[in-house]
This record gives structure tokens, C-alpha cells and sequence, in this order.
């Protein structure tokens, strides 16, 4: 990504130096050139550039007239212009340019721009991967959450920690270790709340965490139990067969020869 960069000059000698160098840079992309503090801040809110090039007079009056530093909003970087060395070097954002000033002069200040805004911004877009990796680490961890209101209680269970869930009557068994929680839900509803890639219906009443499964076995009437890992017995029935080639691809330490074919 180029450096879009303003020029404000009065003086038509070091303009001109500054055009030829800059233009001779791919990195950089001139995007105005101003002589005067109404051109410059037209530029600034029209072209968002990330860095500046000021004669401190006019880099003086654009202040007084917006009343805020020359190198906020989208700058990243910015560098004033004088006649006199006042070392003027307000803090890592903003360089002097000592007139006359030769090309070797201008080409490192132009250099120590370049690095400190390429390292902006690899630090904005590191803040910005991590605050995305945040917001969605967020998102998955309340996801992953499943409210359970049961007796009074308000209760979050993790899904790994759920083996299986049974419907009966009008409630839902949901079979957690050895405790079992009883709610007033169809396995419809709650199906649809489960992750698919995790909760799997293996018959019309009863769905499983597909990580807590430890066997198949084909029955004779075309259906398979479902062993689990903590011993539970449960029934793949024939309506739900064509789930299989799920449990299997996702198991596959399974013994592929045992399971028959679908």
C-alpha cells in the first residue's frame, strides 16, 4: 500500500526537490499540493493521507485555525519544513526539514517516514487481527454456552460436558455425567440450539455429543447401537441412518469393516 502524502510549500525550490524525490519513490503517492493553511486542511479531510510535508508557517496557521496538532486524524506521520534548526521534533510522528536541504537530506528523512509508518501499520493490523480474534473468541465462548433453566435454577453447561439428551414426554433429559437434568423443551427446539458439527439425532428421541460415542454395531434389524463412552447403550435407528457416514468420517478411528455398508 502506497503512502499517500500532502505537500505544503511556499517555497518553490525545495517544492520542487520534494516533487522529484517523492515522485521517484513507489512507495510514495502524492495526493495534493498545497501553499496555503486553506489548501492544506481541504487536503487533509479530503484525501486522508498518511503523511505531510509542511512549511511551519503555513503547519502554524492550519493549528491555530482547527486548533489541534498538524499531525492528527489520519496522519501517521508528518514533517515541518523551516529556514532554522529548532530541532523540532515533537515526538516519533513528526521530523524537521532544515531549508536548504540537499536530496541526501530528503531522502532520509524520507526513509525514517517509511519505517515508522509501514511499522504503524503492522501494529494497526496486529490490534487490529487480535481484537478480531477477541471478539469472536467471545462470540464462540457464549456460543458454546447452552442456558439451562431447570427447577429455579439457571444453569450454563459447556457442550463436551453433555453425553446425551433424551426426550420424554413433554420434557428433555439432558444427561450430563452422572446427573441428569430435566427441562421443559422439545428436542426439536433444542436441536436446533446445539452445534451440528458436535450434537448429532440419532433416533426421534435422542440426540448424542458425537465426541462422547465409542462404538457402532449393526444389528440385524438394520439399525446400530451406539455405545457410549460411558457405557449407555442408545439406538441408531433406520430413519436416521444416513447419518452414519457422518459419525464415521468424523470417528474414524472406528474399524470401517465392522460398520457394513449404509
Amino acid at each position: 500500500m502506497q503512502i499517500r502524502t500532502v505537500i505544503a510549500d511556499n517555497d518553490p525550490t525545495s517544492r520542487e526537490l520534494l516533487c522529484s524525490v517523492l515522485a521517484s519513490d513507489v512507495a510514495f503517492e502524492i495526493v495534493a499540493k498545497c501553499q496555503s493553511p486553506k489548501e492544506l486542511g481541504c487536503a487533509l479531510r479530503t484525501y486522508t493521507p498518511d503523511l505531510a510535508f509542511v512549511d511551519v508557517d503555513i503547519a502554524s496557521l492550519e493549528r491555530a485555525n482547527h486548533q489541534g496538532p498538524l499531525y492528527s486524524g489520519t496522519l501517521s506521520a508528518s514533517v515541518l519544513i523551516t529556514s532554522v534548526d529548532k530541532n523540532t521534533r515533537l515526538d516519533d510522528s513528526q521530523l524537521q526539514l532544515v531549508r536548504p536541504f540537499t536530496q541526501a537530506d530528503l531522502l532520509s528523512v524520507c526513509q525514517t517516514c517509511k519505517t515508522h509508518i509501514t511499522t504503524r501499520r503492522v501494529l494497526d493490523a496486529q490490534e487490529a487481527l487480535l481484537a478480531s480474534l477477541g471478539r469472536a473468541t467471545r462470540i464462540c465462548q457464549e456460543r458454546r454456552k447452552l442456558v439451562v433453566r431447570s427447577g429455579g435454577r439457571i444453569m450454563f453447561l459447556r457442550p463436551d460436558e453433555i453425553d446425551w439428551i433424551e426426550a420424554h414426554k413433554n420434557y428433555v433429559r439432558v444427561h450430563v455425567g452422572p446427573a441428569c437434568i430435566t427441562l421443559r423443551a422439545t428436542l426439536d427446539a433444542l436441536e436446533r440450539t446445539l452445534d451440528q458439527s458436535q450434537f448429532l439425532r440419532i433416533h426421534r428421541s435422542a440426540i448424542v455429543n458425537t465426541d462422547k460415542i465409542r462404538e457402532l454395531r449393526p444389528w440385524p434389524t438394520g439399525e446400530y447401537i451406539v455405545t457410549m463412552s460411558n457405557g449407555k447403550e442408545l439406538t441408531l435407528s433406520r430413519g436416521y441412518r444416513t447419518r452414519l457416514a457422518f459419525l464415521v468420517k468424523k470417528h474414524d478411528q472406528l474399524d470401517y469393516s465392522t460398520i457394513g455398508t449404509v
